[in-house]
């Protein structure tokens, strides 16, 4: 699985429904106008000579066939809204779904066997906030395709009303990928956002990857991006908001992503303004030893009455061998 973000182009809203959910949206215009019957006179020929003059009736079903050959079939309730339309705006969307569906084609996304069903939607801001929590629902890492499609329907939200965007997002990875979105336009609404769903310092880590290219997966982390300034600030900001010794701990788990971090955060320079993140950041380098506990714990005293281990027995003393006594002369015995 790659480990970067894909540089594809992000999808269109109507792609995305039509990848992701086999839908189709109809624009506010693409319905029976004041105009249909002048519109159907006077270019009814032409588009049905080009949509439906090679499979005969009406231009939908020169459409139908033409989505058919391409891995599509038509519900019938979208058959019915597209029969309502003028023969301009059929064109227009026939055109417009048609360069989708080869799109979907050219990257290896053509449904396999029998056609897939294309439905109509009716609401398409609706599908694709459904869509969007899907993917947000995910525990795991996202796959590539995924992962591009998810900035697509982030982009296609506001961000000035975040209530569409749930509370709890279980991946850590896919949450380091919103959270870098917000802060690309770091309004207060993002920033209180952000700062809310912050509790732990590898979540700022991991934003710091996904504004580098990555996935928010620690495992293959990029080289880190410059940080702007008033992304350092609001980043340390952040870190300076969470308990110190959990901090500390967090940070030193990953100690050498945090010294990277550091060069391009600079938290010594707004120690002052920020000073639980700058501690944390100096223990990381060493440059300030962890202070000692308050109280200190010693390891307890051996009771007095304990009894005490034996001891082997001592080596009776002996003196060492005394060489025997010389004979004495007897009394008298000198020669006279």
């Amino acid at each position: 699985m790659s480990t970067t973000v894909p540089t594809r182009a992000h999808a269109t809203p109507a792609q995305l429904l039509l990848r992701r959910r086999s839908a189709v949206a109809l624009s506010t215009s693409d319905g029976p106008g004041d105009g249909g019957g002048e519109h159907g006179g006077e270019h009814g020929g032409e588009h049905g000579g080009e949509h439906g003059g090679e499979h005969g009736g009406h231009p939908v079903e020169g459409l139908s066939a033409r989505l058919e050959a391409r891995g599509w079939r038509m519900s019938p309730r979208l058959r019915a809204a597209l029969l309502h339309l003028d023969a301009t705006t059929l064109a227009a969307t026939a055109e417009r779904l048609l360069a989708d569906c080869d799109r979907l084609v050219d990257a290896g996304a053509r449904p396999p066997g029998e056609p897939r069903t294309l439905h109509l939607s009716t609401d398409p801001a609706a599908d694709l906030t459904a869509e969007l929590h899907t993917l947000l629902a995910r525990p795991g890492l996202l796959p590539p395709g995924d992962a591009t499609d998810l900035l697509a329907l982030l982009a296609a939200h506001p961000r000035h009303d975040l209530s569409w965007l749930p509370r709890r997002i279980p991946a850590r990875e896919t949450k380091a990928v919103v959270l870098a979105w917000l802060l690309e336009h770091p309004d207060d609404t993002a920033v209180a956002r952000v700062a809310d769903s912050v509790d732990t310092a590898t979540d700022v880590l991991r934003i710091l990857v996904v504004r580098s290219g990555g996935t928010g997966s620690l495992a293959h982390r990029p080289r880190l991006a410059t940080v702007p300034r008033p992304l350092r600030r609001t980043l340390l900001s952040v870190l300076d908001r969470l308990p110190v010794a959990g901090l500390v701990d967090d940070m030193l788990r990953h100690r050498r992503a945090w010294i990277a971090a550091g060069e391009k955060l600079h938290p010594a320079t707004y120690a002052d303004r920020y000073p639980n993140a700058a501690h944390a950041f100096a223990t990381v380098r060493a440059t300030e030893p962890p202070q000692p506990p308050a109280h200190p714990t010693r390891p307890p005293r051996p009771a007095a009455h304990a009894t005490q281990p034996p001891q082997p027995p001592a080596a009776a003393a002996t003196d060492p061998p005394q060489p025997p006594a010389a004979p004495r002369a007897a009394a008298g015995g000198g020669i006279g």
